[in-house]
């Protein structure tokens, strides 16, 4: 039987009709799987109540799919699984908390232990903020997801992700431990650091606003390198070996992108384009402005282009937009 979706939405806002809550009932007393998914849902439903957030259940089974394919996160098990007994074996999908965007969840089981599986994902264009199991608060840039197990926060503290995201992590006597690529992995006992990575590339950039953190490769005991507060590591890959440029951080705007509103009170340029780069997740190039020039401004919900056209009446500019590149010149 498939998922019912639209009853369990109609469900939680008491629309659902008496025949259509038999049946939601017959769904969930024919699995383990099944009811779980329902409390799973339940749960996020009466979160978003409480909280004044909007509860979907975005795109179905479509969607359902379209996961899977991209994450590939299946629990290894000698048999092997098409897609479509995967889900009929398990899934679900769910909000967490919202910034303008969604986080994602989702269940797949293979086996009688059940190994259990949460996704959370920040749609291209928004961003979303979730708080994990152990306090741990995360917020998600655009095109970010991370991954943690049924066994997080009981016997470990490990994650996956992939993008750029931003975590104040809760102090507990057990290590928090990331992985943000396929070869590095950082360990924090309590801390809030930024961090932007894509598996593939070889770049990983974090910084550190408190606390301490350490990097190192997958299976080596020795660190890569042991940050202190207020530094920023970037980290390359130079053929099999792993270089680290470590800087210090005059000032922490690497988080900026979470906030709800960016207020600049006279501040430069280069804070401004600094600024502007994060929370729009664009590069901005520069030439010809008056370096002294101050800036007051709020923006909140503004396009690119609304933000370049309130600067370009503040201050003589032409701008170009090209993808994800903004070119700036002053006249």
């Amino acid at each position: 039987m498939k998922i019912p979706y639209d009853i369990i939405e109609k469900s939680f806002s008491s629309e659902a009709s008496f025949e259509e809550l038999i049946e939601l009932e017959h769904w969930r007393s024919e699995s383990k799987v099944n009811d779980t998914l329902y409390l799973q849902l339940k749960e996020q439903s009466e979160f978003a109540q409480r909280e004044n957030l909007q509860f979907i259940i975005p795109d179905k089974e479509k969607l359902w799919n379209k996961i899977a394919h991209e994450t590939g996160i299946v629990p290894k098990t000698k048999k092997l699984y098409s897609l479509k007994a995967v889900t009929g074996i398990a899934c679900v999908v769910a909000l967490v908390f919202l910034i303008g965007g969604y986080a994602l969840s989702y269940i797949i089981s293979a086996d009688k232990e059940q190994l259990v599986y949460t996704t959370i994902t920040a749609p291209d264009g928004e961003k979303a903020k979730a708080l994990l199991p152990d306090g741990t608060e995360v917020w998600l840039n655009s095109g970010s997801t991370l991954t943690y197990s049924n066994k997080f926060a009981t016997n470990n503290r490990t994650i996956e992700m992939e993008g750029e995201a931003f975590f104040n992590v809760a102090k507990t006597a057990v290590p928090f431990q990331l992985s943000i690529s396929e070869n590095i992995t950082l360990t924090v006992l309590g801390t809030s650091f930024n961090i932007k990575s894509r598996f593939g590339d070889n770049d990983i950039e974090v910084s550190l606003l408190e606390g301490k953190v350490k990097l190192n490769e997958k299976g080596s005991s020795s660190p890569i390198v042991m940050m202190n507060p207020m530094e920023k590591a970037i980290i390359t890959k130079c053929g099999d070996q792993y270089v680290c440029d470590l800087s210090e951080l005059t000032s922490y705007h690497d988080n900026v992108w979470t906030q709800s509103t960016l207020k600049f009170n006279g501040e430069g340029i280069n804070d401004l384009v600094d600024k502007l780069q994060k929370w729009y997740n664009i590069t901005i190039e520069y030439s010809g402005l008056d370096l002294s020039k101050k800036y007051w401004m709020t923006i909140s919900d503004e396009t690119l282009e609304q933000t370049l056209l309130l600067i370009q009446k503040i201050t003589p500019i032409t701008y170009e937009i090209k993808n994800d590149k903004v070119t700036i010149k002053g006249l």
